[in-house]
């Protein structure tokens, strides 16, 4: 699953929507801080959604 950065998301933001916690998604990554930009293209793994935050990171697509 990829994820596309918005304007204003933190790592912190989309671990909380997803369910991928911080760590994850620097070493899925390979990033070495937790600064990103708004369109870059984030990894969040294969499955890496489950099945209690996928309504709210189905929700946060939608209103996007």
């Amino acid at each position: 699953i990829i994820y596309i950065v918005k304007v204003n998301d933190t790592l912190l933001g989309i671990s909380l929507v997803t369910g991928v916690s911080v760590d994850e998604l620097r070493a899925l990554n390979n990033l070495t801080s937790d600064t990103i930009f708004e369109g870059q293209k984030l990894l969040l793994g294969l499955e890496a959604i489950d099945s209690d935050h996928r309504a709210l990171f189905d929700s946060v697509l939608l209103a996007a």
